[in-house]
């Protein structure tokens, strides 16, 4: 595999100020789609000039860009055969700039100093900022701009408002946010005290959240560093033990966690088809329709961004309630609208990350000389938890969805052309 150039010693104002692009974008995601898009964009098209000026040529030489490269084309050629090509090419035409972004952002690490520092302290003040104004909306009803969740006392919009999202915010960017810090800084006591205490801090906001499958989450990425994790196993099994511990005492004295406890047990226990399946049965009923597209076109789908429109049909039908502009599952998702051959892609993406945290979990247990370092624990444990099939998701195309998708990619990349790990 061709060698990347571990630095290009031309630092400029664009370069300068794409990375500060890149550390105002997690703030930028709590705006809204439209800033989080623009930087991103910016991002990749300053990337895609660079690479031509500078004829960064070996940047776009490895596996990512060209799985990357031959999804899009199978997506553009499967909207180009839909029965409605504007609408569902609309979805997805655009999806190319992520690329740039993951490349932009590869670009970057490799050329500004300290990037994974100052990149993980803008996500470590801003999630602590959102999860803050989290906790004053859960104690005292409504956030710091006196915003509420209409009609709802068991869910927290914090600065996302009526989106109810701020949970999944928190558990997808923390484990990123971590890996980046334990990368761009040596280890301290007083760094340990503050990291384990925003980890508690962090899972139990989450499960304030309401939302269930962020919670999930975060129980997840737990589990994933207690059994993998080289250096912390066995703080974040303490910290695990103590959020559980107030997760309890909050459940039992604060009535809205209580309800929202006893309606994930009802649901989960009794309501769906499937027993003990970890979503609800509304989530349930668009998994049935999503099912139903997929077996009309098992092999290419029905075409991207189509679900909205093919869920209206009679032959699809299956509730009132069933249809909607996504199935709120990924896999489903691209099953659905991509066929087995699309959602090959993200399956791929899942299979590999297991394999290696697998791997790893070998070399924990002596049966492998095979060790990932901890910054990178953490970047895998959350690109696995991201792309876990059996949970609700939103839109595959969303933005919002994909930045979180694809701003770790940039530096594993990044760590794997200086240490290969595969």
């Amino acid at each position: 595999m061709t060698k990347i150039p571990s630095r290009i010693f031309n630092f400029s104002h664009h370069q300068t100020f794409a990375a500060y692009l890149l550390y105002l974008l997690p703030l930028a995601l709590v705006t809204g789609p439209f800033l989080s898009d623009l930087f991103l964009s910016l991002v990749g098209l300053y990337f895609l000039i660079i690479s031509i000026k500078n004829k960064l040529f070996s940047y776009y030489k490895n596996p990512f860009v060209y799985i990357f490269s031959f999804f899009y084309l199978y997506l553009f050629i499967r909207s180009l055969l839909s029965v409605d090509v504007y609408y569902s090419l609309e979805g997805c035409i655009f999806y190319f700039r992520y690329l740039f972004f993951s490349l932009g952002v590869f670009y970057l690490f490799n050329n500004v100093p300290n990037l994974a520092r100052n990149l993980g302290l803008s996500l470590f003040f801003t999630i602590l900022i959102v999860a803050s104004d989290a906790y004053f909306q859960w104690i005292f009803g409504q956030n710091i701009f006196g915003w509420t969740v209409e009609g709802r006392t068991d869910r927290l919009g914090g600065f996302f408002g009526d989106e109810l999202i701020i949970g999944g915010y928190l558990a997808r960017l923390t484990p990123l946010c971590l890996g980046l810090l334990i990368y761009g800084y040596e280890l301290s006591r007083t760094k340990l005290i503050i990291g384990l205490s925003f980890l508690i801090f962090i899972d139990v906001i989450t499960f304030g959240s309401g939302e269930r499958s962020a919670f999930f989450f975060m129980t997840l990425f737990s589990f994933l560093l207690i059994f993998l994790s080289n250096k912390f196993k066995v703080y974040r099994l303490i910290t695990f033990i103590i959020s559980t511990i107030i997760i309890i005492l909050v459940t039992f004295n604060v009535p809205s966690s209580k309800y929202k406890v006893q309606e994930t047990l009802d649901q989960v226990s009794t309501n769906n088809i499937a027993p003990l399946a970890p979503y609800s049965p509304l989530h349930e009923r668009h998994y049935i329709v999503g099912f139903k597209i997929f077996v009309d076109s098992p092999i290419f789908g029905q075409a991207p961004n189509m679900f909205d429109k093919l869920c209206q049909l009679e032959k699809y039908y299956y509730s009132f309630d069933a249809c909607t502009n996504h199935p709120h599952n990924s896999y489903i998702q691209l099953l659905a609208e991509t066929g087995i051959a699309g959602a090959s892609f993200l399956i791929f993406v899942f299979l590999l990350v297991s394999f290696l945290l697998f791997k790893h979990f070998l070399g924990i247990i002596g049966l492998s000389k095979f060790k990932l370092p901890e910054h990178i624990v953490f970047l895998m444990s959350g690109l696995f938890i991201m792309t876990w099939p059996l949970i609700p998701t939103g839109s595959f195309f969303n933005n919002w969805t994909n930045v979180m998708y694809y701003f770790p990619v940039g530096f594993v990349l990044h760590y794997y052309y200086k240490k290969r790990i595969v």
